[in-house]
């Protein structure tokens, strides 16, 4: 699991952080205080933030970089593009 973890999290393949990189001695010092749960989520609000305090350039060199990432990143810049034109006109 915290192969998966840090795979996901960290995106340099080469990063001192992964789980396959540390130290067996400190991942076994560090995992006993690791504790895993679950949690139900009931309901979920949410924040229209996406950069929309930025001039129009800044929000497209913004939306350009994050259409380049990850899928993740692709997802946001694809909403922000969807509400350029509110932002912008």
């Amino acid at each position: 699991m915290l192969d998966e973890l840090t795979s996901h999290f960290e995106n340099n393949p080469s990063s001192p952080s992964l789980y396959k990189h540390l130290p067996p001695d400190y991942v076994q010092h560090l995992s006993k205080a690791i504790v895993a749960f679950e949690i139900k989520v009931t309901g979920m609000d949410h924040v229209f933030k996406l950069s929309q305090n930025r001039d129009q350039k800044s929000y497209e060199n913004i939306t350009e970089h994050l259409s380049q990432g990850n899928e993740d990143e692709q997802y946001i810049a694809a909403e922000m593009n969807k509400r350029r034109e509110d932002l912008f006109g």
